[in-house]
């Protein structure tokens, strides 16, 4: 899991699944499917969060690691 840097949302992922939650009402936001088409033995093995919180990156058991850019409105962001 990697938590949002205002603390406001997390991502949790597990094989082929990345999910983006709303805090602390845990409502699910986002879910990226079939993530980087992965086997179902590819797991997620580290997540992280870029300190603007535009970015997440999720590392794989096989060494690839994957970035994606948040789209606006896709997690709660407070710009000012």
């Amino acid at each position: 899991m990697a938590y949002s840097p205002d603390g406001s949302w997390l991502a949790a992922g597990s094989s082929a699944e990345l999910s983006v939650w709303d805090l602390p009402e845990g409502t699910l936001r986002h879910t990226f499917d079939h993530v980087g088409q992965a086997e179902e033995t590819d797991w997620i093995t580290s997540l992280d969060v870029s300190p603007d919180g535009r970015l997440l990156a999720a590392g794989r058991r096989i060494g690839v690691l994957e970035v994606w850019q948040l789209a606006p409105g896709m997690v709660k962001q407070d710009d000012g």
